[in-house]
């Protein structure tokens, strides 16, 4: 061998094919170093200057020792190995080829943060990375050694490691900390494996990345110990080659990555979900149920879940949880369920929902809501001591589908299915209840009936919200049988809301009620708007009666005047008016209100403007729909109340009796006038024009009558007079309903002026 103590070269390219050993070599300026054998530096420096360098052949090898150290300002053309015992003090150069290996036992070495073919880090010793925002990238091949640490300061968040191809991980990173990231991003199939510790895992590569066992030792793998980020790209792993997501650890998956198969959770994991795209879960979801504590579901799109899962801390539903899976037809090929254990509700991002089966543990039985498949599906207890043992719920709610079995009739429902399912604490499933309220709902969306996951209420359902109530399948009697305690159908944002006591467990619907409804066919004639044959319809023309009924005398008596919407105002309308019923002439005990239509002819319609006004126990606050006898009165905003003078009855569809209230024989005296004849003669009856409800009276006061609602007075035709002028505007001193305060209006109020309506 041939000992050389300290060689300096300035221009000369120096050969070696041999092996040289020295204590030191500093390239300067234009010098070349043409190594084809083997150098080794045993000391000093191998300092390679700027404008110098250095060849390293395919065969050669450039080693230094322990105590020596590599300094390069440079250019290094390495095609061999470069294997340092000692520091690699400075690589000036942004990548460099062939094989770098860096091996310390005992002391701490620093690396230099440049792009590497082949990297391996050997020895026990700390490997430190210490350049802030630089990469560390290997581009063919990652080795590290067992139980060694790769570190670097937690503050320098700019750090990372970056492999392009294939990984063979050790190590650990980061070990005593949960700082750090490791990624994988070539353009090719990428391998990875090792028993190594990796604090942050990255996969960003479209072509994805085998988890393999290399040394056929491993079948459990490298662990993750606190983040697996799946950016683009499947992560392949397999029962034989498989790695370890660390207790208390996250998995982030963004759409276009993904998880072949279960990791092996050594106990708690979090799992997220990113990015713009619906995604069908796969081995990122534990099929125990313990690991997984929160759900976090943020993509745009949603999940459909391919399994059953069990969350046990958080559920976050950014975007919908399909919890079922579905062919190219949307015919359902699986099912699976949603299982929630924490007593805290799930988190919904405005109006997004769960999809499918919902099955909740922890309950709270204090007569508060539990929030199950949306913000307005809910069960709750009336009773705290639980009397009907239920341990667990599970709702079953599928959006924009109908039961279709035959004779199920689901195309008469509102197109959302339901089912209810209980179970106690043995676990066994339970048929009845009577503690058990539920709030239920369904879309609803006017503007956009076109758009099934906006709109679920049938066209031919949209005049009858008010009589929609939940029901039950009964598989024996194969008729559906209708919630009796259910409650009318609220506006709540994009939903239309209702309760119910849930008494019976089982496949529900919200349908058309199958209970009997009464009809009301009826005439009745308004003075204002009377023009000699029929009634004026201006308002309507003009486009100023509203699409429901104003917050105002008479339309707040009906508790369920917002239901009462149309999209259009069918032709011949002339204004919104109230219908009641009572069960006596004066001081009623039970009354009943109905908001409906008035059509020019008289005749008093539904909301399509045509049919018979539809009574159903729903819409008039229990009306008695078997039939029965009632005093009906006639209410509106600038008219006296007129009313029968005796009990009516009212029944059902093949027994409805019309009744005309313009005919004097058939009202209370004092509270109507003449407007007109009949072709035969008669004297044709009017509700009085002229009166100016008080705006000031709250609805106990206007059920209870008194001065200032059914009188006319000063105040009521001068405020006639306040408004002269003012023209197409919906007000209640434009007593002729024409859009414009004239005299005329003036003078039908004070040509009526003292009367009072004996109504109360």
């Amino acid at each position: 061998m041939k000992k050389i103590i300290y060689i300096i070269l300035f221009t000369l390219a120096v050969p070696f094919s041999s092996v040289l050993a020295q204590k030191g070599l500093i390239n300067n300026g234009t010098g070349k170093i043409n190594n084809q054998g083997k150098i080794i530096i045993r000391s000093n420096t191998l300092d390679n200057k700027v404008g110098g360098k250095i060849e390293n052949a395919a065969n050669a090898e450039i080693e230094i020792e322990k105590v020596a150290n590599l300094v390069s300002d440079g250019d290094i053309n390495n095609q061999g190995l470069i294997e340092a015992f000692g520091p690699l003090t400075r690589i000036a150069q942004p990548s460099i080829d062939g094989t770098v290996i860096v091996d310390s036992e005992d002391e701490d070495r620093y690396i230099p943060q440049i792009s590497y073919n082949n990297f391996l880090l050997k020895g026990k010793a700390k490997k430190i990375l210490s350049t802030d925002n630089t990469i560390l990238e290997t581009r063919n091949y990652f080795y590290s050694d067992p139980n060694m640490p790769i570190e670097w300061n937690r503050n320098l968040t700019g750090i990372e490691i970056h492999a392009l191809n294939e990984t063979e991980h050790n190590g650990t990173i980061n070990p005593t900390s949960l700082h750090g990231k490791y990624v994988m991003l070539g353009n090719a199939a990428q391998n990875i494996s090792g028993s190594g510790r990796f604090t942050n895992l990255e996969l960003d590569n479209s072509a994805g990345a085998d988890v393999i066992n290399k040394t056929g030792n491993t079948p459990d793998g490298f662990q993750v110990a606190r983040e697996l980020r799946l950016t683009s790209g499947e992560l392949r792993n397999s029962t034989g080659a498989n790695f370890k997501m660390a207790d208390s650890s996250t998995i982030v998956r963004n759409f276009g990555g993904s998880l072949s198969n279960e990791p092996i959770f050594e106990g708690r994991v979090d799992v997220q979900y990113i990015g713009t795209g619906q995604m069908l879960t796969g081995g990122e979801i534990p099929t125990s149920v313990d690991p997984l504590q929160e759900l976090i579901v943020e993509n745009g799109g949603g999940i459909i879940l391919n399994k059953n899962a069990t969350a046990n801390k958080r559920v976050y539903v950014g975007d919908n949880i399909k919890a079922y899976e579905v062919d190219g037809s949307d015919q359902i090929t699986a099912e699976h369920t949603l299982t929630y254990t924490a007593n805290n509700d799930p988190e919904f991002n405005g109006d997004t929902e769960i999809e499918g089966k919902f099955r909740r543990t922890n309950l709270s039985y204090d007569g508060t809501n539990n929030l199950f498949n949306n913000r307005t599906t809910f069960a709750s207890f009336s009773d705290p001591s639980n009397p009907d043992g239920i341990s667990t719920l599970t709702f079953d709610v599928k959006p924009g589908r109908r039961w279709s079995i035959n004779p199920r009739l689901g195309d008469k429902k509102v197109q959302r299915t339901y089912a209810f399912f209980a179970e106690n604490q043995q676990g066994d499933d339970l048929a009845t209840a009577q503690a058990l309220n539920v709030g239920y709902s369904w879309k609803h969306d006017a503007d956009n009936q076109g758009d099934i996951k906006s709109h679920e209420t049938p066209a031919d359902l949209m005049v009858k919200i008010e009589q929609l109530v939940l029901q039950r399948w009964n598989s024996v009697a194969n008729v559906w049988e209708n919630n009796q305690s259910s409650s009318v159908p609220v506006k709540d944002g994009a939903w239309l809301t209702a309760q119910a006591v849930l008494n019976n467990f089982g496949d529900h619907a919200v349908g058309l009620s199958a209970e009997d409804y009464l009809y009301l066919l009826a005439k009745v004639l308004m003075e204002g708007p009377y023009r000699g044959k029929e009634m004026g319809t201006e308002l309507v023309e003009k486009g100023l009666v509203p699409k429901s009924p104003p917050d105002m005398y008479p339309y707040n008596l009906d508790p369920n005047k917002d239901l009462h919407v149309v999209e259009d105002l069918p032709p011949d309308v002339v204004d919104w008016i109230v219908l009641e019923f009572r069960d006596k002439a004066f001081d009623p005990d039970n009354r009943h209100f109905r908001t409906c239509f008035l059509r020019k002819d008289g005749k008093i319609v539904d909301k399509d403007g045509s049919s018979p006004v539809r009574l159903s126990r729903l819409s008039t606050n229990n009306l008695d729909t078997t039939g029965g006898y009632y005093w009906i009165a006639i209410r509106h905003r600038s008219h006296l109340t007129i009313m029968s003078k005796d009990s009516l009855y009212v029944g059902p569809a093949d027994n409805a009796i019309e009744y005309d209230f313009s005919n004097p024989l058939l009202l209370m005296g004092g509270s109507a006038r003449p407007i007109g004849f009949t072709e035969t003669g008669r004297v044709k009856f009017g509700m009085t024009a002229g009166n100016y409800p008080n705006p000031a009276l709250t609805v106990k006061e206007l059920m209870l009558g008194g001065d200032g609602i059914d009188d006319i007075k000063f105040e009521d035709y001068n405020k006639s007079w306040e408004s002269f002028n003012l023209i197409n505007r919906y007000l209640n001193e434009d007593f002729n309903m024409d859009g414009i305060i004239t005299t005329r209006d003036y003078n039908k109020s004070w040509n009526n002026r003292d009367q009072i309506s004996p109504i109360k």
